[in-house]
């Protein structure tokens, strides 16, 4: 540069010039290309002079990191989140670089938020205030007759609690309760065609299956054991007759949710069959033949009442550890065979 040149420019208005890279330097780490220029070596900001770089506004913050700075690919896609550098280059040292987002599948939502949305579901629709009034009032009857009872002067209030336990709360109460709910779980749907709408959806079987039990044993046994225990407790029968009423009522309850669910897949209108079975086979069947009886789920209700409160009732003639792993075990085996059901079947 000769300053004799008139046209050189002066150095004042152009600033500091900086070196002339290579022709064949390469990019290195912290480099960048600005305005189609080769990139050279860049000075350090700290060490440099400040007024080469600005006032302290135009310096970089030390707490930035690298994700404030623009991207140094220009041709980057938006899409795959900022670029941290040119390829090769590493991040210094306390700073942070953003991660790419995986590309694919969308996740997919959780196991127990699906198992909760069937459960909400079929709370909605099963559950209706008709049905909750209707057996709400023969869980209040239970009540007002146990009072009366605990009230009268009978010679053994222990055995008149257990025949009034046996006969209305393990014959009438548990059962028909238990299939209003557990029947209509699947009954309904399958009668009025809307079974298909649950179909299309990439739901597993067996989750359908035990959100349908699920659904119906926590409406049914808080509608219907303890009020029953309760009106076991005002009898004045003793704590071995409250005992027997819950535990007898809660393993009918399991037994009969599995049972009646198998129905409400298996034929039309369950509410139907439901009650034939529950006072024609349990009525009448089940006591004119021994066979008959281990096919009801009354007499293994009636057992365990029976061993707890040593009353002699109609049907109670099955061993304690009979009584209770039968009644269990039907159950499990009703929600398997709803489960092989709606494998097999097809919904129009």
């Amino acid at each position: 540069m000769d300053p004799r040149d008139p046209t050189t420019p002066d150095p004042a208005s152009v600033g500091p010039s900086m070196p002339d890279p290579p022709p064949d330097a390469a990019f290195a780490p912290g480099t960048a290309p600005v305005g189609g220029v080769p990139p050279g070596p860049r000075p350090d900001p700290s060490t440099a002079d400040p007024a080469t770089f600005g006032g302290p506004s135009d310096q970089a913050d030390p707490g930035a990191t690298i994700l404030d700075a623009a991207p140094l690919d220009p041709t980057a896609d938006p899409a795959l989140g900022p670029v941290a550098g040119p390829v090769g280059a590493e991040a210094p040292a306390g700073t942070t670089v953003a991660a790419r987002p995986r590309v694919g599948r969308p996740e997919k939502p959780g196991r127990r938020s699906v198992f909760l949305a069937l459960c909400g579901l079929m709370l909605r629709t099963q559950v209706t205030r008709t049905r909750l009034i209707s057996l709400g009032a023969l869980s209040a009857l239970a009540l007002v007759v146990g009072w009366a009872l605990g009230m009268s002067r009978a010679r053994s209030h222990l055995n008149a609690g257990t025949e009034f336990v046996n006969t209305y709360g393990l014959s009438l109460l548990v059962p028909v309760a238990v299939l209003v709910f557990a029947s209509s779980m699947f009954g309904d749907p399958t009668d009025d065609g809307t079974l298909v709408y649950l179909w299309l959806r990439p739901v597993s079987r067996v989750k359908l299956v035990l959100a349908a039990a699920c659904t119906s044993f926590v409406v049914t046994w808080p509608l219907v054991v303890p009020p029953l225990v309760a009106a076991a407790a005002l009898t004045r029968g003793g704590t071995d007759l409250v005992r027997g009423t819950l535990v007898s009522a809660t393993v009918m309850v399991i037994s009969y949710t599995g049972v009646y669910l198998a129905l409400g897949v298996r034929v039309k209108r369950p509410l139907v069959w439901g009650l034939l079975y529950i006072f024609i086979w349990e009525g009448f069947v089940a006591r004119g033949s021994a066979n008959a009886a281990k096919a009801a789920i009354r007499a293994y209700g009636s057992s365990i009442l029976h061993s707890s409160t040593g009353t002699t009732l109609v049907l109670a003639d099955i061993d304690l550890a009979w009584a209770v792993a039968v009644p269990l075990a039907l159950g499990v085996a009703g929600l398997a065979y709803a489960v092989w059901r709606l494998h097999r079947q097809d919904v129009a």
